[in-house]
């Protein structure tokens, strides 16, 4: 074959190989142009975009989010306040001045449990170490209290440490008879080691599910494990106190994830609550990274118990209203057993 021509053929090989990559990254740039937002969701739980957003842009993306996936978006209407919402936005705003108008927003989708956050994009401590505190376990007259304090959703190195913590210490019990489980000043955070230091007075089974109008995901123990979609925490050790009678103590601050441990207490035998009313926010709560500093802190399901009440935002009555629950408490397990 003639040098020349054959130079031409390689030439031509490369012209087509460069077109298919020119076709291919224009359609590619196009479909995250017209539908970032679908895309970034499905693969990466969050909108993408090939060049900055605007705060038009930003702004509708957010309120999609909200309509597609807020636990109250269905209920409110919320679908039909969009264009209201967008008519706010003006042309020289900066997303930092919608902010406040889409707070307003995210709640009437999502509840008071939501909220537009900012992120910190340096990964700074989130939360002082020397603030955090572990499970303490308490026993007297054959009577344990565990009380069970709050744990922040950004540590994840103390989780194993917060669950063993608990279990170590309850394991140390000899012939318990009954158990109070504090959840005053719970404020929340991580549900998962405090379901874990909790998790011997929990049966096998589903402790409960959250539950949203596109799905259902339950929350189960299992085989030495509480497990939470691709989410495992394995038990350090095969305790099994869930024939005790168990009393749950609450207040106003019990919150968020320590709702979450009540929920999942009350669908237990031989369960009662003692106290106040807890604050209110039984939902399902997701982090939506939206763009820059900000992120969209969404709820979007409800949580029902496997005693198959459906719990939300409104407060948990205690099934004994006091302001001594730590009497009433002891008054009730005594006379049990």
């Amino acid at each position: 074959m003639n040098p020349t021509y054959k130079k031409l053929i390689g030439v031509y090989e490369m012209k087509k190989v460069l077109i298919a990559l020119f076709s291919v990254g224009a359609i590619l740039g196009l479909s995250i142009h017209f539908f970032g937002l679908q895309i970034g969701l499905a693969l990466f739980n969050k909108p993408i975009y090939m060049i900055p957003p605007s705060v038009y842009r930003l702004t509708k993306d957010a309120l999609t989010i909200m309509e597609n996936y807020g636990v109250y978006a269905k209920e409110t209407g919320f679908e039909k306040e969009i264009p209201n919402y967008l008519a706010q936005v003006k042309k020289d705003d900066t997303f930092d001045d919608v902010v406040p108008m889409l707070n307003e927003a995210i709640k009437e989708a999502g509840g008071d449990h939501s909220a537009i956050i900012e992120v910190q994009e340096d990964k700074a401590p989130l939360f002082n170490p020397a603030l955090l505190t572990f499970p303490r376990i308490l026993a007297e007259d054959n009577i344990v209290t565990l009380i069970l304090p709050s744990f922040p959703a950004s540590d994840e190195e103390n989780v194993h440490t917060y669950v063993t913590t608990a279990l170590e210490q309850l394991s140390k019990i000899s012939d318990p008879k009954g158990v109070i489980i504090d959840l005053r000043g719970n404020t929340g955070g991580n549900m998962m080691p405090m379901l874990g230091a909790c998790a011997p007075f929990f049966k096998e089974g589903k402790l409960f599910e959250f539950t949203s109008p596109n799905k259902k995901i339950p929350v189960f123990k299992k085989d030495g494990k509480i497990c939470f979609e691709e989410d495992n925490l394995s038990l350090p050790t095969n305790l099994n106190f869930h024939h005790l009678p168990i009393a749950v103590l609450t207040d106003h601050q019990t919150a968020s994830s320590a709702e979450v441990v009540l929920v999942a207490l009350l669908g237990q035998d031989h369960v009662s609550s003692f106290g106040e009313e807890t604050a209110g926010y039984a939902t399902g709560v997701s982090m939506i990274p939206l763009y820059g500093k900000y992120a969209l802190s969404l709820a979007g399901a409800k949580i029902k118990g496997s005693n198959g009440i459906l719990y939300e935002e409104k407060p948990i009555l205690p099934d004994v209203i006091t302001d001594h629950p730590e009497d009433a408490a002891l008054k009730w397990l005594k006379s049990i057993h």
